[in-house]
């Protein structure tokens, strides 16, 4: 469900199934949190624990096994990373995390995500802003040459403002080259490149916007997830997929891209397309092209220059890739 509606649910005192008297019960929410947090993600719990009190509850934070608030305890937020990681491996378990807080602010630094943690922006949406200084991306995933899911390959990122300050690294503001991250609620001020065969980060109700290739880049046999996700203004495509990338797009809106809204290099695979029917909105009609490789569903597509789909049976193009 989406961010508004599952902030109903927990407000209300009612979870995923009917099970109620998860938040209205204190006690019990020690136990309730690990369960909660399989439908909704943190920050959608903090902004309706948030709208209901003037604090989060404390066994919240007993969820995890480490708090970090940035600039409070250290400077910079790789430098809250870093902290986590004297923690050793209890912090990398999953059932519990080490958790990075950063108030409202304008950070100078290329965030490198090389712990299991979870880091969450406070305040409304766009008070924490990172900004990539030089030829860096804002936020990167590459991991440390760790077999397994232990150096921040399936880490939670929620709340931020990502953005570079050189405008040639616009193309690559986030970089995720490895792991299932999860990436809720952020802004990206640039465009999003992901690949690599065990990659598959889940991108829930964020904007991509203002970059100068294509605002997604899904390539390299990459498996990622693009939900309720806004993609637009971008210089090349919406989101361009090649070289065997399976990705799921769903209900997402792509708009206003120089190039086309989606550009498919599918080697011979098969993706299925719907598109909103809408008069004042262009149509993609269902296309079949090979095995079943993806689904793109109830996407709205419109207003991109070179139209809304495009599908080849090429592997990849070097023009698509600059």
């Amino acid at each position: 469900s989406s961010p508004g509606r599952s902030a109903m649910k927990l407000q209300s005192g009612t979870g995923h199934g009917g099970a109620p008297g998860l938040v209205a019960a204190p006690l019990q929410m020690h136990f309730a949190l690990p369960r909660i947090f399989e439908f909704i993600t943190p920050a959608v719990f903090a902004q309706s624990a948030a709208s209901v009190c003037r604090k989060l509850p404390a066994p919240y934070f007993r969820h995890f096994s480490r708090i970090v608030v940035v600039p409070d305890d250290v400077p910079s937020i790789n430098a809250a990373i870093n902290r986590l990681a004297r923690d050793g491996d209890d912090v990398c378990s999953a059932e519990r995390r080490g958790l990075v807080l950063i108030r409202p602010g304008l950070y100078s630094e290329s965030v490198r995500v090389t712990q299991n943690c979870w880091i969450l922006g406070l305040g409304a949406p766009g008070g924490v802003v990172i900004e990539a200084p030089g030829w860096e991306s804002a936020l990167v995933f590459s991991g440390l040459g760790v077999r397994g899911f232990g150096s921040g390959e399936d880490a939670y990122v929620g709340n931020l403002t990502f953005r570079c300050r050189n405008e040639q690294m616009r193309g690559r503001c986030v970089y995720i080259v490895l792991g299932q991250p999860r990436i809720d609620l952020c802004t990206i001020e640039g465009g999003v490149v992901v690949g690599g065969s065990k990659t598959a980060p889940h991108f829930d109700s964020c904007c991509v916007t203002g970059s100068w290739g294509n605002g997604f880049h899904l390539t390299d046999h990459c498996r990622p997830s693009l939900w309720d996700t806004l993609v637009m203004k971008n210089r090349r495509h919406g989101v361009l997929v090649d070289r065997s990338s399976r990705p799921a797009i769903v209900n997402c809106t792509i708009r206003g891209n120089a190039a086309c809204g989606i550009r498919y290099f599918n080697g011979g695979g098969v993706v299925e397309v719907a598109c909103t029917d809408d008069d004042s909105r262009e149509v993609v009609p269902r296309a079949r092209l090979g095995d079943s490789l993806a689904r793109f569903v109830g996407n709205v597509l419109e207003d991109n220059g070179d139209g809304s789909f495009s599908a080849t049976p090429r592997f990849a193009d070097s023009a698509d890739n600059p």
